[in-house]
């Protein structure tokens, strides 16, 4: 069976893509800015500062936790989505 590629009935396959492009997206905008950010700090020294490791701990932190709570909004709307395209609950 063909995936479809317009307005109709999502394949599974396509729900799975969503998440796995939610993720590179989310991972790009997230973890490139720390890795720089990293870098920075450890070419100028500033990395041996306590301020400096915490700041980047609670970064980091916040990155980890803002990832959980993006794959739980697009699991929500993967599900969503599979469910009002089902052809047997649609009135």
């Amino acid at each position: 069976m063909p995936k479809e590629t317009g307005l109709g009935t999502p394949h599974p396959e396509q729900t799975v893509n969503l998440r796995r492009a939610a993720t590179a997206i989310f991972g790009l905008t997230a973890v490139v800015p720390l890795l720089v950010l990293g870098h920075v700090l450890w070419a100028s020294g500033a990395t041996l500062t306590t301020q400096a490791q915490i700041e980047v701990l609670l970064a980091v932190l916040t990155a980890v936790l803002g990832f959980a709570l993006f794959q739980g909004m697009v699991g929500r709307i993967s599900t969503l989505i599979r469910t009002m395209a089902r052809p047997d609950i649609a009135a």
